[in-house]
């Protein structure tokens, strides 16, 4: 046996002429399904995004009623704003913590 023979020869010309179609049609399917479900996952995450906005948006709706309704029983529950605020410097004399009249 010296090298290569013309059998070897017609034998992997055959193969490579069967196999490479066959290789390809799999390869292609492959990455067809592959990039549908990418597809389908990032439709997923992004419908998942908007119920998630939704959701978000009736929550903060719901707080914003509720501090609606009662943000004017708090306010009158609440002491007087002037009574809360401290007294200015030029009013407090060094030492004390009273108002000077």
């Amino acid at each position: 046996m010296s090298g290569i023979t013309p059998e070897l020869v017609a034998a992997t010309a055959v193969l490579v002429l069967v196999a490479a179609p066959v290789l390809w049609l799999f390869v292609s399917r492959y990455f067809r399904l592959k990039e549908k479900e990418l597809e389908l996952e990032a439709q997923t995450q992004r419908d998942w995004a908007a119920l998630q906005g939704k959701t978000l948006d009736a929550r903060l709706t719901a707080l914003e009623t509720v501090v609606a309704t009662l943000g004017g029983a708090v306010r009158q529950q609440l002491p007087q704003r002037e009574a809360l605020e401290a007294p200015h410097d030029s009013q407090i004399e060094p030492g004390r913590r009273e108002r000077v009249r």
